[in-house]
Order: structure tokens, then C-alpha cells, then sequence
């Protein structure tokens, strides 16, 4: 689990055997007054889209050839590893490293 937080809101992506199973945002119970039409905490599946051209011979999951674009979520993923990193200000900065092990793509998530 990978959590950043300040006074104000808390945000956690959850992974369970290098997998990206969901992320959750939610109001800091001593934080700001929450409007009535917010609710928290807000939890979703973190999954994502990546829009890929492929251009060679054979795209991933597909029978053809030269079929594009070709789309990769978060299911064709693995966490390789992570960083969360203080910048100026005391300011958190978080980036997962993503690879595959049937798409020779890797990618970064900040």
C-alpha cells in the first residue's frame, strides 16, 4: 500500500502481489469541512488506458497484424517497483515503474 497525504486529503493505491488492485482518495477527518455532495472515501479501480501504435509486425492480443492502436490497462501490468520522493517544500512525489511480462512495453505512473 502506497498512501500520500496532508492536511487536507489522503491518497492510497493498494497492490497485492505486484498487481494494482485499487486506489482510494479521501477528506482528512481533520481537515476541511466535507460538502454534502462529496462522499469519503472515494474508492475506484485505478485502472488506466494506455493508447499504443504499434508498428511491428504482431500488436499484443491481437491476430492480425498491424492492428493499431493497440490499448494496455492496468491488467497487462506488473509493479516493478516504486519511489516516493520529498522535492522542495517538503512536497511528496510518487511514481510507479510498470512492466510486462507479455508486452515488451515498460511505463512509468507519476
Amino acid at each position: 500500500m502506497l498512501t500520500l497525504a496532508n492536511d487536507q486529503v489522503k491518497y492510497t493505491v493498494v497492490i497485492d502481489s505486484n498487481r494494482i488492485i485499487f486506489d482510494e482518495l479521501a477528506l482528512r477527518q481533520d481537515g476541511l469541512a466535507c460538502p454534502v455532495h462529496m462522499v469519503s472515501p472515494c474508492r475506484v479501480n485505478a485502472d488506466f488506458k494506455l493508447e499504443i501504435m504499434w508498428t511491428d509486425w504482431q500488436a499484443p492480443k491481437y491476430l492480425n497484424n498491424a492492428e493499431n492502436p493497440v490499448w494496455l490497462t492496468k491488467s497487462d501490468f506488473r509493479v516493478k517497483h516504486h519511489e516516493i520522493l520529498t522535492v522542495d517544500g517538503g512536497t511528496k512525489d510518487s511514481t510507479l515503474f510498470l512492466e510486462s511480462a507479455d508486452v515488451p512495453v515498460m511505463a512509468r505512473l507519476r
